[in-house]
């Protein structure tokens, strides 16, 4: 098989050379999420007000932000985060979103043109340096709120 999971793919290509085909899969990477937006997500999250006073400040824990997929629900997306080895490009239905064909010479390309990532949301994971558990939460920028919260005990390392 070519491509195992065409959710992770943006467009593919499919060239004629030579007399073979020649196929060519782009994956769908996440945008970086802006500095502005990180230091938002982190204060979001540390606030008091916001989640509660469990979660650690950002000078004592990591925080790592990530743009969440569109369609994806706030509590799957804060499930997955707390997943170690999951991925929130996998996390939606395989019919998730449709490509657009076009030919161009000897070249077929499918590409999608969804918007993909979520511009309101993301997913933020926090590990504290001197704690068993870990956090992960989702944040409603516009509404500075979280939306979801998992706590992940992550027992003795």
């Amino acid at each position: 098989m070519l491509v195992e999971d065409v959710r992770t793919v943006s467009r593919i290509e499919v060239r004629r050379t030579n007399g073979y085909h020649v196929v060519r899969a782009i994956d769908r990477e996440p945008p970086a999420v802006p500095r502005e937006t990180r230091l938002q997500a982190q204060q979001i999250v540390s606030s008091a007000e916001t989640v509660g006073a469990d979660i650690p400040p950002p000078n004592t824990a990591t925080y790592a932000v990530r743009p969440i997929p569109a369609g994806l629900s706030s509590d799957r997306a804060a499930v997955v985060g707390a997943t170690p080895n999951a991925s929130l490009r996998t996390a939606l239905a395989a019919n998730a979103s449709a490509f657009t064909v076009r030919q161009q010479d000897d070249t077929i390309v499918f590409e999608r043109h969804e918007s993909w990532w979520s511009p309101d949301r993301v997913l933020v994971v926090v590990t504290p340096a001197d704690s068993k558990a870990q956090y992960s939460v989702v944040v409603d920028l516009p509404t500075t709120t979280a939306e979801s919260l998992v706590r992940l005990d992550r027992g003795d390392r």
